[in-house]
């Protein structure tokens, strides 16, 4: 008698994998704290670097053979980097506010010395406690987010008896969990679990839809490059924090560690151009999402036909074209949802929960990676774990088992790897109200409940392929309608954050296609050549122009890159809710010092600057504002200038309400002449 042939050796295979998985993803999360106590609501204000250079004894032979490489200062915290002994060993040192909670090497009045990287020789702590203590009366701090607080005008700090103010909010439970900084392990687990549990399913895969998920990509790949480097994409003139971002951690602690954890490692091997190896990773990225939309449509059994329309879609979409070749934190985001829902959609479809999970996990990981990135991540992570279904339905089992497995696993990995960083970014957000004004909970509660009567509608009335998508489309419609609003700065930010959401209605749109019509030949020819001209018009007609700040990010890129190396860029970088920030790691040697950027007003004199042996001022298109052009004028009275290069750049605004007082929008690159 002949029956199933059981594979006990594949099952163990199998489980051990699991097993592993588990162990590693609680190691990870006790890994190291993620220090994630609600953030001190002071912050350093510009112009303070040579007095932080002082303190830290830049340019001096410090105690235990150590010299002080670089700093950065980043909102609350300096961040100093040393090179002690011989051979040389590199450590980093912060000085923070005394009134932080938390352990430290040593303190003053003031600040606290704490050990960011490897252990510093005791003579070096007490030499730099000393000379910190002998220089903090002259510091400044500055109330953050204070709508009352003048940037340029900084104020005095808390007494240091008195606790700065807390934000409490439900995830502040999480504060102890979840460890600061993974690198890119969360990512790379996830792609050895999966493959070393799919891979002889996918050696198993149809040629056809190897060639066409290839073509996809090629497809996408082609486009993005036609249409150029976009970037920076962020607005208000904000677009080199993020490249700061990928380099310094500390610069995006508001927002989470996530986006240099998986591009910090890209962007080393690039040191002169950090933002063009950021800009290329991005645009691969956001061409990865359309052989991932098609991948997540066939394993949930939609014809070749409809799944090659949608990663045609996704691959000549305008928007997503457009934002991928920046700095954004979207291509990032949209192509670790989409692989995470590709994953829950073959979990759903293998034969066991056993089985499942492996593939649940590996989805797990990446949905706790794309939650590190940015808090616009959240709901769209939440919701992802509804992709299980249509792979559930696809092969016949049991829905609501699989939904518990993924729905558990993904909130297992999320709070073990990254609760802390959650409760930090949640009390930042509700202490800074970024969030207030633009989600009212009555439309919250009526889309919410919209969602969830279409969803159990679908899985009751919906033919069979739809049904499963249905609950994950109607809540991603819902989720994007309501947040949308906190994106409405331009239409090109907004649309770059409905991508977020959009695929999986996409996927269920298509699989609501008559099965008699997917299989029509003349369809299969004339739905594709159809969909890309009508996308093509689409872009045409659709495609915003470069902004100002895009422009001026170009040419200022170009001409800082050929200054000589060393050189301190000063500039006004903020006037009210205005605000423009350099791409100063362009200049030659920028990385290793420790004042690469004087932004005006601030401690620097006109005096000062005259003593130093190269600086270039900007002006800015800050300075062609109404905010900023009294604040540029007042400085540019002060210093000794000669103009070195000049552009004139067309006054198209990047954030909606911050416009331009002219057109067209000058920008003067000038060097302050040196005092005799």
């Amino acid at each position: 008698m002949t029956g199933p042939q059981r594979h006990p050796g594949r099952g163990r295979t199998r489980g051990g994998w699991l097993v592993a998985s588990l162990v590693a993803l609680v190691l990870v999360g006790a890994w190291s704290p993620a220090s994630a106590q609600p953030p001190v609501r002071v912050g350093i204000p510009p112009g303070q670097e040579r007095l932080v250079g002082e303190m830290m004894g830049l340019g001096e032979e410090l105690p235990g053979a150590c010299r002080l490489l670089g700093a950065r200062i980043v909102m609350s915290e300096v961040a100093a980097r040393f090179s002690c002994g011989a051979p040389p060993v590199e450590l980093e040192i912060a000085l923070r506010h005394v009134a932080e909670d938390g352990p430290a090497l040593a303190r003053t009045d003031r600040f606290r010395l704490v050990a960011r990287d490897g252990a510093p020789p005791p003579a070096l702590v007490t030499e730099l406690a000393a000379r910190v203590a002998a220089r903090e009366a002259a510091f400044k701090w500055t109330a953050i987010d204070d709508p009352t607080s003048d940037p340029a005008a900084p104020t005095g700090p808390p007494a240091p008896s008195s606790a700065p103010p807390r934000a409490d909010t439900p995830l502040s439970v999480l504060a102890p969990l979840g460890s600061a900084h993974l690198g890119p392990w969360l990512v790379l687990l996830a792609l050895a679990l999966a493959l070393a549990t799919s891979w002889r399913s996918a050696a198993r895969l149809a040629r056809a839809d190897l060639l066409t998920a290839s073509a996809a990509l090629l497809l996408a790949l082609a486009a993005r490059g036609l249409a150029g480097l976009w970037g920076p994409l962020r607005v208000n003139g904000a677009g080199p924090l993020w490249v700061e971002g990928a380099l310094s951690p500390l610069l995006l602690q508001g927002y989470g560690p996530g986006y240099s954890e998986v591009l910090g490692p890209l962007v080393a091997l690039a040191p002169g151009r950090p933002d063009q190896a950021i800009f290329l990773a991005n645009a691969a990225l956001g061409a990865l999402v359309a052989p991932l939309a098609f991948a997540a449509a066939r394993l949930a059994g939609l014809p070749r036909t409809p799944a090659a329309l949608a990663a045609l879609v996704v691959a000549l979409d305008p928007a997503s074209v457009l934002f991928s070749a920046s700095e954004s934190y979207f291509p990032l985001l949209t192509a670790l949802l989409a692989a995470a829902g590709a994953l829950l959609v073959a979990a759903g479809r293998r034969p066991s929960l056993r089985h499942a999970a492996p593939l649940a996990l590996a989805a797990a990981l990446l949905l706790a990676q794309a939650v590190r990135v940015h808090p616009a991540a959240w709901p769209a992570a939440a919701l992802v774990p509804l992709a299980i279904l249509p792979g559930a339905r696809a092969a016949g089992h049991a829905s609501l088992p699989r939904l518990a497995l993924a729905g558990g696993l993904a909130a297992l990995a999320v709070v073990l790897t990254s609760g802390g960083v959650l409760a930090l970014v949640a009390a930042e957000a509700v202490a800074s109200g970024s969030v207030r004004d633009t989600v009212t909970p009555p439309s919250t509660l009526a889309l919410a409940a919209a969602a969830a009567l279409l969803g159990l509608l679908g899985l009751r009335f919906a033919p069979g392929r739809a049904a499963g998508w249905l609950p994950l489309a109607g809540a991603a419609v819902a989720a994007c309608l309501i947040l949308r609003p906190i994106f409405a700065q331009s239409p090109l930010w907004q649309a770059s954050f409905d991508r977020i959401f959009l695929l999986w209605p996409l996927l269920a749109a298509l699989a609501l296609l008559p099965a008699r019509l997917t299989a029509w030949r003349p369809f299969a020819f004339a739905a594709p050549a159809l969909t890309a001209a009508l996308l093509l018009v689409v872009h045409h007609a659709w495609r915003p122009p470069r902004t100002t700040d895009h422009a001026e990010y170009v040419w200022l890129a170009q001409q800082l890159e050929a200054l000589e190396p060393g050189c301190l860029v000063a500039h006004v970088e903020r006037a009210g809710a205005r605000m423009l920030m350099l791409p100063a790691y362009r200049v030659p040697g920028a990385r290793r010092e420790l004042a690469g950027v004087v932004r005006l007003p601030g401690d620097w004199t006109p005096a000062d600057l005259a003593r130093e042996r190269c600086v270039v001022y900007v002006r800015s298109s800050l300075c062609s504002s109404p905010e900023g052009r009294p604040l540029c004028d007042a400085a540019e009275a002060q210093l000794p200038l000669t103009p070195l290069a000049r552009t004139s750049l067309p006054a198209v605004p990047s954030r909606a309400g911050l416009t331009y007082d002219r057109d067209p929008v000058e920008v003067v690159l000038s060097r302050v002449r040196r005092a005799p």
